[in-house]
């Protein structure tokens, strides 16, 4: 079952927002004004924030970093006995982040690219005999994002750090600017080195970062494991969350012997 968390509540946000920034009457006036236009429920979703965009560059940077505090705290109520994890998936723009997270959960793959902001899922899946609730939290690779994607990180029990095949630039920025990004705030956090695109292999034509190259890089930043998938042809979609579950329940001080690769 997947569940759409993309909602939370005005007043959360509200009781995120710092009460020493200039402008939090400005917050409380648009968020008392948002809430007359919503239901009972007073949720915010991401329609009604980008219907913010008039506002100045730092109310909404300021908004959406309150906003998605408030949905990092947010207790999902699904299975009462399942263990809860939270899956989140870093990486440049565009090496698949977006399309390995709707392949694996919607069965269908986008053909059209959408950079993404921040999307979140939950989904209720059995790994070893063990009931979890997986929280599958996508990020944005741009740099517009720099200051707001950090904000996704609290509470992640594994990351999935991924990069194109068929991108050696994406291949390169995981040494310098990924895995450093996410050791510096979840420093015990496991990591899974993903592969995306391995289809692309087959093209003649494109140059591609080899297996060997993938495995090296694993060794070069102490990943808990590495793994190779394909969204468009659904190569190995189920194995990646399910390793990243099974590392969620290590850390990152323990043995770094007992890795897996998954090919």
């Amino acid at each position: 079952m997947v569940t759409d968390i993309h909602e939370t509540s005005v007043d959360e946000v509200a009781a995120a927002w710092p009460t020493s920034c200039t402008s939090s009457m400005v917050v409380s006036t648009k968020i008392n004004q948002l809430s007359k236009q919503l239901p009972a429920t007073r949720h915010i979703s991401y329609f009604h924030l980008f219907q913010w965009v008039g506002h100045s560059q730092s109310f909404n940077i300021t908004f959406l970093a309150c906003y998605l505090c408030a949905l990092s705290k947010k207790e999902v109520k699904m299975n009462s006995g399942a263990k809860h994890v939270k899956i989140t998936v870093v990486g440049d723009g565009m090496v698949g982040k977006t399309c390995l997270l709707i392949s694996y959960t919607a069965n269908e793959f986008p053909e059209e690219y959408i950079p993404t902001v921040f999307e979140n899922y939950v989904e209720s899946i059995t790994v070893d005999n063990q009931l979890y609730n997986m929280a599958l939290w996508d990020t944005a690779g741009q740099e517009d994002y720099e200051r707001l994607r950090p904000l996704s990180y609290p509470n992640t029990t594994c990351f999935l750090l991924c990069f194109s095949v068929s991108g050696r630039a994406s291949f390169e920025n995981v040494a310098s600017k990924w895995a450093p990004e996410v050791r510096h705030h979840n420093p015990h956090t496991p990591i899974v080195l993903v592969a995306t695109k391995i289809d692309l292999r087959s093209d003649p034509t494109k140059e591609t970062v080899t297996e060997k190259e993938g495995k090296k890089l694993r060794r070069k930043i102490k990943a808990e494991g590495y793994m190779e998938c394909s969204a468009k042809e659904r190569i190995n979609l189920k194995e990646v969350f399910e390793e990243a579950i099974r590392c969620s329940g290590r850390k990152k001080v323990r043995n770094h012997t007992r890795t897996c690769v998954i090919l």
